[in-house]
């Protein structure tokens, strides 16, 4: 039997544009749109701007568009510094625990621009690079990040490669090394979100750069193990302590489309506190007046209550804290302020730090993940209990829904109405697009930052 990853090659190779669904189609677009809206909104963040200065200041053959900066740099460094900026709000989509359109739409247009692919090959690539990069995250996320491993790092770096090798046109013995070199080059903590610390940004930046580097090694005529993912010291092995069973990454592979299961956030702070924030704003319109509240006790599946930084009661003093703090962004709610960066930035604030201290998380085995229940005790002893459960259609969007949604971050976003629009008309139409560099400046930002 041939090896997984020449298995997650075949079907790459294989896959045709005609064989595709509508629904994946649109999805395929709507990724693109998000991604690129959110991108942008973060541009006033620095982290993203310092390594965009890096990737310029090492010179290198002008291939692709720096989207912060301007001008041009290599693939792998512009995908490097692209995939930084995608990811710094940390809205970018997710899969399970994977953030996988930071990895793969910046891999993906910095190699469509570079080598001259159609919009249409690009769909096609990242299509394939998600249902590999998704599958083998379904089946085993739920192994690595407990021994503190990041799904994007590990994960989306085997769909970067995946997407390279589509854009450079390799075969399936090609293709099934650039997988397995790429696995060889994955990596990254989850210690960050524990410390408040931004390095995670890297996590995907690298990813986006070692997919497009193992496919282009692959193409060079380097040949990988063939057992890279599988064998008894793989990529499965070291990541998820054990191989467990492969073929259950194989079944509904190419007909699941996992892309249709990729998730939009509606807010910039962790996917495990989406359903918590919401549930809260929804109990503080209930409330009135949040300082009634006497104690906060927030119920969450356990594998969410125990991610690295979920349970963090401060001090703080950074915005990764406040985005990964459950009690922070529960406080939020229950204030019903705005949730955008400045409020992540409010660290010493009375009020949430008061609502912070009167709150606990709580591991509760009865709640699924994605759902999320609050109890209220009032200062008088009343309590309010409310249960949230966010459904697909509530994180599944649609590609008008993405315009929207954009349309209301306008204030974030470092261009007018006008050009948003315009940017939505040509997603809208990827599959014709060709001039890339057109696309990608109408939304660059020039200068140092």
């Amino acid at each position: 039997m041939s090896s997984l990853s020449r298995q997650l090659a075949d079907y790459a190779c294989a896959l045709r544009y005609e064989q595709l669904p509508a629904e994946v189609l649109e999805k395929a677009r709507a990724c693109v749109l998000y991604q690129l809206g959110i991108g942008m909104a973060g541009h006033r963040l620095q982290t993203p701007w310092q390594v965009m200065r890096l990737m310029r200041a090492e010179g290198a053959v002008e291939e692709s568009t720096l989207l912060l900066g301007g001008g041009k740099t290599s693939a792998m460094n512009a995908a490097f510094a692209n995939a930084a900026l995608f990811h710094a709000r940390v809205q970018d989509d997710t899969h399970h625990t994977s953030h996988l359109g930071t990895v793969l739409i910046s891999a993906g247009l910095t190699l469509a621009e570079a080598h001259g692919r159609t919009g249409r090959e690009l769909v096609e690539a990242l299509v394939a690079g998600y249902e590999v990069a998704a599958a083998l995250g379904r089946e085993y996320t739920a192994r690595t990040t407990p021994r503190g491993f990041r799904a994007s790092g590990i994960f989306g770096v085997l769909g970067a490669a995946v997407v390279a090798s589509r854009l450079l046109q390799l075969n399936s013995v090609q293709t099934a090394s650039a997988i397995g070199i790429a696995a060889t080059l994955a990596g990254g903590s989850i210690q960050p979100f524990a410390s408040g610390s931004e390095e995670f940004l890297l996590h995907n930046a690298q990813a986006a750069r070692n997919g497009i580097l193992a496919a282009r090694m692959a193409a060079a005529g380097l040949c990988a193990a063939g057992a890279a993912l599988d064998g008894p010291a793989g990529f499965l092995k070291a990541f998820a302590g054990e191989v467990g069973d492969t073929q259950a990454v194989l079944d509904g592979l190419g007909t699941r489309h996992e892309i249709l299961n990729v998730n939009f956030k509606a807010l910039p702070v962790c996917a495990g506190n989406q359903a918590p924030l919401a549930n809260a704003q929804a109990l503080g319109r209930e409330i009135g007046d949040a300082w009634l509240i006497a104690a906060i006790r927030i119920e969450m599946h356990p594998y969410e209550a125990g991610h690295p930084g979920i349970a963090c009661y401060g001090p703080f003093r950074s915005r990764v804290e406040t985005l990964m703090s459950t009690p922070f962004c529960v406080a939020l709610g229950l204030l019903g302020w705005p949730v955008d960066m400045a409020a992540l930035q409010r660290f010493d604030d009375p009020q949430v730090l008061a609502l912070v201290q009167r709150s606990q998380v709580v591991a509760c085995e009865e709640l699924p993940m994605l759902h999320s229940r609050i109890t209220v005790e009032l200062t008088d002893g009343r309590l309010h209990t409310r249960r949230m459960h966010l459904a697909p259609e509530d994180l599944r969007w649609s590609f008008a829904r993405v315009a929207e949604s954009l349309a209301g971050m306008q204030a974030e976003l470092p261009f007018d109405p006008q050009t948003l629009a315009e940017l939505a008309a040509r997603v809208a139409q990827l599959e014709s697009e060709t001039e890339w560099r057109d696309l990608l400046e109408l939304i660059c930002q020039r200068g140092d930052g």
